[in-house]
């Protein structure tokens, strides 16, 4: 009997065994309308060479769509984020749903700005697959990508160190600086301020001090000036490049660019490459023009590694340029601080500086074309010197004359028949000098130092006249009557500070038989706003030039500008000041 329950036990045992088996294995199985389903996605962008280029690493944000998913009466699921891998590929299980595909963040590739929002319907067990590509992306143009792409690094390190870069104005001639402490050190070469009384600095085109010199090396051409830092808040300090154990400061074949005001242009960049280091002087391709002189040369550290002196011009190129090696400045620099403790503080008050805009091109072709010029009414002669009054017209008219004369002889000519002239005299007007600021609404005094023949040429002249030996067999030698120190433009008895102060060199070297010529000199070239040459309103106002010498430095030759050279000065501008009335 035992064995028979036995039997029977196990036929139903057995008989459960397959049924259980079988029972797990079907809720094993997901149903229909249940259970995950895999999201395949590359995410990838065609270039404009046709090549494919992956998207690694982007955070992708994968959204229930709205009403799509979630539990009725319950908040929606939370986003699902996932990364690509370096191939640009990610791969996701999801439950069933309708779902929405973007990025966490747009992302910028070559100028412009890609997103996506892609539908996604992904079933119970299935796979679907995805691209995220040009075609499917919401695009927009990435203006700050575009610009960073198109600054070189030097232009970066340009924007970084421009405001520690200086313009520096001599009496004879002008260059750049660079602001090595920032109690107000500046450093230039020592030829940009040799032999002036007057040295200005402008920080830009609109803030200019004075400056006072606190060292010179004439040998090494280098100067340290002192300035007023509070001008110009936004300063930055230079920092020097040092030599560092088995690192020197310069090294052959490395980028360098020069900041300076060359060419009467503020603060350009020029760079190149260093081609050698020899003795004192770094020899290099950076273009270096008239008025970079004192400028620094930098690394692409941001360190300056020389100063700007000399440029050699090639017969085909760029040439070379010289540079002096920051460390022989090291001793200067350290010798004015230690002069800055007894040296007066500069004054941070603002000098006048010149007008940002030209002449403009209509009104000077206006005033051109109003009539003949006669050049003598803006010349005067006072005791030795030689004054003339130089204005945007008479500046124009001197380089153009003779095209401005043949086209009114033309004109004259055709009898006013021909009214569209074929030849313009004007057209030169469309130079790079008109834009570049050559044409300023300023007025130019120059004074020039007269020429004569020496008291023993006049002496002989007379005794071989009255020998009748004839002037031809006399030697005959000529000098400067004067020197030009200054000048000073008084209106109603108060300066008018010029905008600028040039002292140019006159250098005489003539020797033709017996005629001898042999002298130098300077000529004075200041410039001043039209204002001060307003003609006078009564007998009370007067406007005065003081001429200086350098032989009598204290009494000047006064001289009173009369109305009709004031009034054919203030008239050149009469069309410049109704372009620029309200």
């Amino acid at each position: 009997m035992k064995n028979r329950i036995r039997a029977s036990m196990a036929l139903l045992i057995g008989s459960f065994v397959p049924l259980g088996v079988a029972a797990c294995a079907l809720l094993a199985q997901p149903a229909a309308d249940q259970g995950p389903g895999t999201l395949k996605i590359r995410a990838a962008l065609v270039q404009a060479d046709l090549s494919v280029k992956p998207l690694p690493k982007v955070a992708l944000i994968i959204r229930a769509a709205d009403g799509a998913a979630g539990t009725p009466g319950l908040a929606p699921p939370a986003p699902w984020r996932v990364t690509t891998d370096l191939d640009g590929r990610a791969e996701v299980s999801l439950p069933a749903g309708q779902y929405v595909l973007g990025v966490e963040k747009p992302i910028s590739v070559g100028g412009t700005i890609y997103t996506w929002t892609v539908p996604v319907a992904l079933a119970a067990g299935g796979s679907v697959a995805v691209e995220l590509s040009n075609d499917n992306a919401q695009t927009a143009e990435d203006v700050q990508a575009r610009q960073s792409a198109r600054v070189s690094p030097e232009a970066v390190l340009f924007q970084q160190l421009r405001t520690g870069v200086v313009t520096v104005e001599g009496e004879i001639g002008h260059g750049s600086g660079f602001i090595v402490d920032e109690r107000g050190l500046l450093l230039t070469n020592q030829h940009v301020i040799a032999k002036s009384k007057h040295v200005n600095v402008l920080f830009d085109a609109r803030r200019k001090v004075r400056a006072a010199v606190l060292a010179e090396d004439v040998e090494k051409d280098l100067a340290v000036l002192y300035v007023n830092l509070t001008a110009s808040p936004d300063y930055k300090v230079l920092k020097l490049a040092k030599d560092q154990p088995n690192a020197p400061a310069v090294v052959v074949g490395e980028r360098a660019l020069a900041i300076g005001s060359p060419l009467g242009q503020e603060k350009t960049l020029t760079s190149g490459t260093v081609s050698k280091v020899s003795g004192k002087v770094i020899l290099s391709d950076v273009n270096i023009n008239p008025g970079n002189s004192g400028g620094p040369l930098v690394n692409t550290l941001g360190e300056v590694i020389g100063v700007n002196t000399f440029g050699l011009q090639g017969r085909s190129g760029p040439g070379i340029s010289g540079t002096i090696l920051i460390s022989e400045a090291e001793a200067l620099i350290e010798s004015a601080r230690s002069r800055m403790a007894s040296a007066p503080a500069p004054s941070a008050d603002s000098l006048p500086v010149l007008p940002e805009d030209s002449f403009p091109l209509e009104a000077l072709k206006k005033a051109l074309g109003a009539e003949k010029l006669n050049l003598k009414a803006y010349q005067k002669k006072e005791g030795s010197f030689d004054l003339e009054m130089l204005t945007p017209v008479s500046k124009y008219y001197q380089a153009e004359g003779a095209k401005l004369r043949a086209a009114q002889a033309k004109k004259k000519r055709q009898k006013g028949k021909v009214e569209d002239p074929t030849y313009d005299p004007l057209e030169g007007l469309r130079q790079w000098a008109q834009y570049v600021g050559e044409y300023k609404p300023v007025v130019h005094i120059v004074a020039r130092p007269q020429a004569g023949m020496t008291k023993g040429s006049w002496v002989g002249l007379f005794a071989g006249a009255a020998a009748g030996v004839g002037p031809q067999a006399l030697p005959l030698r000529f000098k400067f009557k004067t020197d030009f120190s200054e000048m000073k433009l008084l209106r109603n008895g108060v300066e008018v500070p010029p905008l600028i102060r040039q002292k140019v060199p006159m250098i005489a070297d003539l020797k033709y038989g017996l005629t001898k010529f042999e002298d130098v000199t300077f000529a004075g070239f200041y410039t001043y706003p039209p204002e001060a040459f307003q003609p006078p309103s009564g007998p009370s106002e007067t406007v005065e030039l003081h001429l200086f010498n350098e032989t009598d430095p204290n009494n000047p030759k006064i001289l009173k500008l009369d109305t009709r050279l004031l009034k054919r000065v203030w008239d050149d501008f009469a069309p410049y000041r109704a372009v620029k009335a309200p």
